[in-house]
């Protein structure tokens, strides 16, 4: 069931974030939206503001971000969720 719903279906650029998300089943993919993390195996979706969910099975690590304050992001959380992306999966890859 995980494998079916985190194939990619769809690779062509988003109509509303104009980048193409590799679109998964409801899901976006690491390495192509920067909050997944860099990588390609992660999967997770943003939410309106910036807030996001993702799961590395790759990295072996899930993680989330969420603002106590709407509109205080870029979209897709670009910046910050990046950055937390990017941290918690090398953390988790160093740890092993």
């Amino acid at each position: 069931a995980v494998a079916r719903a985190t194939t990619v279906r769809n690779d062509r650029p988003d109509l509303v974030i104009m980048i193409p998300p590799h679109w998964r089943l409801g899901y976006m993919s690491g390495g192509a939206i920067p909050v997944m993390g860099p990588n390609f195996e992660a999967y997770g979706h943003v939410g309106l503001g910036g807030t996001y969910a993702a799961a590395d099975p790759k990295a072996e690590v899930a993680f989330a971000l969420v603002y106590d304050k709407f509109g205080e992001t870029e979209l897709l959380g670009a910046a910050r969720g990046s950055a937390v992306a990017y941290a918690t999966v090398a953390a988790a890859e160093s740890a092993r």
